[in-house]
């Protein structure tokens, strides 16, 4: 039975850029990205411990296997996406009139201030 949940907002649109990617809905593509979490946890394809060495730098990411990079990336993108720490840093950034460069749904790199796409 269909349940509501509140997301991040920041998930719903990643979610959003990524389901017509593989054909899927928003909220297929978030109930896939759910059913890999689960899976990875039950499974235990990645040590934990060798996950939490590597964001803490005490293991080469470069000994990592599939998954455990995976596991890496995945928290390192939450910290981007989810800044914590200096307040004042985070005021400053946010009056300056960069924007960064990403990626578009077709996969081009779009930097702002060009006219088309790489």
């Amino acid at each position: 039975m269909p349940s509501a949940l509140k997301l991040h907002d920041d998930i719903v649109e990643a979610a959003r850029a990524e389901a017509p990617l593989w054909s899927r809905s928003t909220t297929q593509q978030v109930e896939h990205w759910a059913r890999i979490g689960r899976a990875i946890e039950r499974e235990r394809l990645a040590s934990a411990d060798r996950v939490r060495a590597a964001l803490s730098a005490q293991l080469d990411f470069d000994a990592l296997d599939g998954d455990e990079r995976a596991l890496v990336l995945a928290s390192l993108e939450e910290e981007i996406v989810t800044p914590h720490g200096d307040a004042g840093l985070a005021a400053e950034l946010a009056h300056r009139t960069l924007r960064p460069s990403y990626i578009d749904s077709s996969g081009k790199v779009v930097r702002p201030g060009d006219s088309e796409a790489r």
